[in-house]
């Protein structure tokens, strides 16, 4: 079995598409790369629940990918102890509520909106970052479609 890795993904902001990002992140890692996957759902959103509920029933079949609804933090151990190859973790926009979690993944990534009215939710935010964390480095990139 490959070393197990872990991807972090939460947004700033509800409605950057955190959970989309995760599932087609889920459906790569287990169909094209052939690895055993999890999707942990810790936003508390419940946006995953059907996929699980349609999940159920196929445990018995050789599907790559797990889903695992409106999980908590504490239950980790027991994803973890279960020997996925990958975890995506969907953090949703709840940053401050699942960040040790967050901080332990070996990728992060935070999704923004950068759209004018949302640009002080985003400020917010960094200034935070820069105030706890003197070691995060943040790279901002956008593309505009006109």
């Amino acid at each position: 079995m490959e070393e197990r890795k872990s991807i972090g993904i939460f947004g700033v902001q509800q409605g950057v598409g955190v959970t989309h990002l995760c599932t087609a992140l889920t459906h790569y890692c287990a169909d094209c790369l052939k690895s055993h996957t999890a999707l942990v759902e810790l936003s508390g959103n419940h946006e995953l629940e059907e996929l699980q509920k349609q999940q159920q029933g196929k445990w018995g079949r050789p599907d790559r990918k797990h889903y695992f609804a409106n999980a908590g933090s504490d239950n980790m151990p027991e994803y973890i102890r279960q020997g996925y190859e990958y975890y995506i973790i969907d953090g949703g926009s709840e940053f401050y509520r699942i960040r040790r979690e967050f901080l332990r993944c070996d990728r992060k990534l935070i999704l923004v909106s950068l759209s004018p009215w949302k640009r002080k939710e985003l400020e917010y935010f960094m200034s935070v970052i820069w105030q706890r964390q003197s070691s995060v480095m943040v790279t901002i990139s956008s593309s505009l479609v006109e």
